[in-house]
Parts: C-alpha cells; sequence; structure tokens
C-alpha cells in the first residue's frame, strides 16, 4: 500500500524529481510549506489573532510603566496579558492536526527519495561539516519561505 501511494506521488511530482537533487528538495520544502500556510490560514480567524497580538503589544507597553509606579498593577496587567496569551495559544492549536497529518504524508516520501548527503558545500562547518542532508536542507529552505509565504499571505500565528 505504501508502495502504491509512493508511486502515486512519484508520478504527480515526477517533474520536479528529475531537477538536481537540491533544487527538487528546495521546491517540495516550499510546495508542502505552501499548502500549510494554506491550513493555517483557513484554520485561524485571522481578525481575532491579529487583535489578540495588538492587544498583547499594548499591554506590554503598559506594563513596563507600571512596573516602574505600581508593581501590584503590573502583575494584573501580566496576568491579563497571560490569559491573552492563552488564547493566541487555543487559536493556533486547531490547524495543527490536518497540519502533522499533512506533513506527516509527505516526510517519509521525500526521506526515501532523498538518501545520503543532498548539498556540498566548499567549506566545513563545525558539528556539521560540508554536506547537508535531506532533512536539513529542507529546514534551510522551509523555514524563511514559511516566513515568506505568511507575510505574502498576510498569516498571522
Amino acid at each position: 500500500m505504501i508502495d502504491q501511494y509512493y508511486s502515486i506521488l512519484g508520478s504527480i511530482f515526477g517533474p520536479i524529481l528529475v531537477l538536481p537533487d537540491p533544487l527538487a528538495l528546495a521546491i517540495m520544502s516550499i510546495l508542502v510549506t505552501f499548502v500549510v500556510t494554506l491550513i493555517y490560514k483557513k484554520f485561524i480567524d485571522q481578525t481575532a489573532m491579529r487583535e489578540i497580538k495588538a492587544k498583547v503589544k499594548a499591554m506590554q507597553a503598559e506594563s513596563k510603566e507600571l512596573q516602574k509606579t505600581d508593581p501590584d498593577a503590573a502583575s494584573k496587567k501580566m496576568s491579563e496579558m497571560m490569559s491573552l496569551t492563552n488564547q493566541q495559544m487555543k487559536l493556533s492549536m486547531k490547524p495543527m492536526i490536518p497540519t502533522m497529518i499533512f506533513v506527516l504524508a509527505f516526510l517519509p516520501w521525500i526521506s526515501s527519495l532523498f538518501e545520503g548527503p543532498v548539498v556540498f558545500l566548499p567549506f566545513e562547518l563545525p558539528f556539521f561539516g560540508n554536506d547537508f542532508g535531506w532533512l536539513a536542507w529542507y529546514m534551510m529552505i522551509s523555514l524563511p519561505s514559511s516566513q515568506l509565504l505568511r507575510k505574502i499571505l498576510g498569516v498571522e500565528i
């Protein structure tokens, strides 16, 4: 069954897989990140998230001012801020399950495609050496592309 699944993915992503390994993995990383970003955009109430972030930021400024004059009021402000942060966490947890299902459907397949080093560096890094495997390269591409896609699509997390 897994072989059938892998062959379906292979036929879908076949045009990408003929590219050099670093480029193919980078494109697949960006595609997976794009879909994950869309899932977050769909499942998180963006308006509520923006409001909570703005309130927390305002409360942080108030708390700093109150810290100098009234520590008790600052403590109350901090507890209100924690409550808002908890709401923010709850909103962020909603898309976790669909995201995990999607990512876990792709990562084992990607792992089976790219065995051994994917990227070779012209110099040696301490603790890493002079090459990156598929996971390190995937993360190096997906983390900045995630930030960029969130900015472009206006996704708050």
